[in-house]
């Protein structure tokens, strides 16, 4: 479901640089990538492992683009099938930014992260000039999560708001911010579940679409 979503803000943001020329847009990426990362530096792995684990993932999911070339990575992490962060990545600031809606510092996996922007660096075609001691790394206080169920619309919302370029402040009141980030209440979760209905029929609709065309190739050969 976390990726449903995920799959509409990227395309939003497509459409935002195909109707603004001037418009920088922002990468986003799956939940695939982050818990990639994490298994090439699982224990026990070698440098030289790790180095090819990231390599592969670099060519295989972001094959011919250059990722420095956005105005930001944004990335979504689950954590040991329990709890969902994202982080922030700004190339031209060179800094990673940290959200956690128990507002837990997650700078433990900031070499990690590091190491893998180091390898998308070095990939053919790149010119981006990556120097690892100029990064820093901010664990940030966005709005506070109070139960232990409500981590993934805080992912979703904190990633949207940031393709939107709002700050992540969403009341005057402190005590307002976190019933304001869940989606204004009803209205907002019936509009979130409105979204993520279309994007699971699209992709239903694709499956069988794909099955259909296979069958037909497969009919095709039985009767030849």
């Amino acid at each position: 479901m976390i990726d449903f979503r995920i799959w509409i803000l990227r395309h939003r943001e497509h459409k935002k640089s195909e109707n603004n020329e001037l418009y920088k847009q922002k990468y986003i990426g799956t939940t695939y990538l982050f818990w990639k990362i994490t298994q090439a530096h699982r224990p026990g792995v070698t440098l030289e492992e790790r180095n090819t684990n990231l390599g592969t993932l670099s060519n295989r999911v972001h094959r011919g683009i250059d990722l420095f070339k956005y105005a930001a990575i944004l990335i979504p992490a689950n954590l040991n099938n329990s709890h969902w962060v994202w982080f922030l990545v700004h190339p031209e600031t060179r800094s990673i930014h940290a959200y956690d809606g128990f507002h837990h510092s997650l700078r433990r996996y900031f070499q990690m992260l590091l190491n893998w922007l180091q390898v998308e660096a070095t990939k053919e075609g790149c010119t981006y000039s990556f120097l690892r001691a100029e990064w820093t790394f901010v664990d940030e206080k966005g709005p506070l999560q109070t139960n232990a169920i409500d981590c993934g619309i805080f992912l979703l919302k904190g990633i949207e708001y940031a393709c939107d370029d709002l700050p992540l402040i969403f009341g005057d009141k402190p005590e307002e911010e976190v019933l304001n980030f869940q989606g204004l209440g009803d209205a907002g979760y019936a509009k979130e579940e409105e979204l993520l209905s279309k994007a699971i029929e699209a992709s239903i609709a694709a499956y069988w679409d794909m099955f259909a065309r296979d069958r037909e190739i497969m009919q095709g050969v039985l009767d030849t």
